[in-house]
């Protein structure tokens, strides 16, 4: 008769079985490490991306209908402030002058406070942040034409980690069809 055959394994298919198993495992831990930090260098960048984008609408919004008296001069580089007349409204409805012109309300800035923070300031000292660029991100705007003016955004996000640093900067051109 013929032996029987244990149903068992044998110490090499064991080790076997467990080195191709350790294999595996080693190499989707690799993989996950690699997911993670590439997913937190795309949380920086949109970071970046964000607080630029959001500086600039704000901006946009703000000189939308505005006059803008600063920077004046179509030759002078970028400036990290701009002064504007911005319209006055009456229950939400533009305010008019009896020649049918806009009545304009006071004077505000777009200025750089410390190293990241834009503000919009009016003279009634109300102050309100509009983004926080980084502690080297910046503002600059820029006379591009009489009724075009030119804001430069540059967001920063520094990280002793090199891989977690990133910079983003936008530019965007501003029709003001309110100037005198």
């Amino acid at each position: 008769m013929d032996k029987i055959r244990s149903r068992g394994l044998s110490l090499p298919e064991v080790l076997v079985a467990t080195g191709v198993f350790v294999t595996l495992a080693f190499v989707m831990l690799l993989i996950y490490q690699v997911s993670l930090r590439a997913r937190s260098k795309e949380d920086v960048h949109a970071s970046t991306y964000r607080a630029a984008m959001l500086a600039l609408q704000h901006i946009q919004t703000q000189l939308r209908g505005a006059q803008l008296l600063e920077p004046s001069d179509l030759t002078a580089p970028g400036v990290p402030t701009a002064k504007f007349l911005y319209p006055q409204l009456e229950d939400g409805s533009l305010k008019v002058g009896p020649s049918g012109e806009a009545t304009w309300g006071d004077t505000a800035f777009f200025e750089m406070q410390g190293p990241n923070l834009v503000l919009r300031n009016e003279t009634q000292n109300t102050v309100r942040v509009l983004a926080q660029l980084g502690p080297t991100g910046g503002v600059a705007f820029r006379r591009a034409d009489y009724r075009m003016v030119e804001v430069v955004v540059t967001a920063k996000r520094d990280d002793p980690d090199p891989t977690r640093r990133s910079t983003y900067t936008a530019s965007l051109l501003i029709t003001l069809p309110n100037q005198p």
